[in-house]
């Protein structure tokens, strides 16, 4: 479809108070909808928004926005996601502006990063700036406009929605393929300082769960272990040994139901010498000792 068409079908008159296209709703989950929005919902009122995400797409041209009380600039190709409850606004367009609005519910987002095995830790830590929650903006800016595979999944996204609103399964394929990448491009989000220091810190947790240590962490970023562990549970909600036994639990639970291993070695590989201890520490996560784990899969 010649891109001038797609843009003057998106330019037709919402039917409702929340600027929803009636042409472009496909069911997701469960009942829920992901929506090809006319506009912002409301104005951006956090109040009235809908209880999902808004993923905006800077089709062609600019635009300036004030979200959560910080600036972001979209350029062409670039996307912006912001949470539900987070204020946000246009503030400025340039010529040529054109961008697509999408609203996807939270349960559908929820679900894709549950069936993450074993869990990343940054995902979480991503959420968590969406939702504004200890000093989060409330967005992510993904500079994506030289990803030509992310390019090409909103094209499609954008194309099915507008011409084939009810090809379900098609359009949720397409929508979770796309989230997907754009929460494993967080090297294109231009970080702001305070969160980048969180976020390689998370990323240390996740490589090195088995022997790292927070000195260890402390001397590659040249900060001090108090200033580390204080910042790590301000933004996150939890130390990091928690964050550690989080990633060792969720790759022995991984171990038990993908291999035969002894529990014993799966342990020692995950990093507990101490058996009894991986023992105490497995059941008060799972609720269930390492073999009645197996046992279920």
């Amino acid at each position: 479809m010649p891109s001038g068409e797609l843009s003057k079908r998106q330019e037709k008159p919402g039917a409702g108070t929340q600027g929803r296209l009636d042409n472009s709703q496909t069911p997701l989950d469960g009942g829920k909808r992901i929506l090809l929005l006319s506009e912002t919902p409301s104005g951006g009122s956090p109040q009235n928004a809908l209880d999902g995400l808004e993923l905006v797409y800077q089709r062609s041209g600019k635009s300036d926005w004030v979200v959560g009380g910080g600036p972001v600039r979209l350029r062409q190709g670039e996307l912006l996601m912001m949470g539900p409850e987070v204020a946000r606004r246009v503030q400025k367009t340039g010529p040529g502006n054109a961008a697509a609005h999408f609203w996807i519910p939270m349960e559908f987002v929820s679900g894709l990063i549950r069936s993450a095995s074993p869990p990343i830790p940054q995902t979480q830590f991503m959420l968590d700036c969406l939702f504004a929650r200890s000093g989060g903006q409330g967005c992510l800016h993904f500079q994506v406009a030289e990803d030509t595979s992310i390019q090409n999944l909103v094209d499609n996204l954008l194309a099915a929605l507008v011409e084939e609103p009810h090809q379900e399964s098609v359009n949720r394929m397409t929508a979770a393929l796309l989230l997907a990448k754009l929460f494993g491009r967080s090297d294109t989000i231009p970080w702001r300082r305070q969160d980048r220091l969180v976020w390689r810190m998370l990323e240390y947790i996740q490589q090195n769960y088995v022997h790292g240590s927070l000195t260890k962490l402390s001397e590659l970023l040249g900060r001090d272990v108090s200033f580390l562990s204080r910042e790590l549970h301000r933004r996150t909600g939890r130390t990091y040994t928690e964050l550690v036994q989080e990633q060792r639990m969720a790759h022995a639970a991984k171990l038990l139901r993908e291999t035969d291993m002894r529990v014993n070695d799966i342990a020692r590989q995950v990093g507990y010498e101490n058996i009894s201890y991986f023992h105490r520490l497995f059941y008060a996560a799972y609720a269930m000792t390492p073999g009645q784990y197996r046992s279920r899969k």
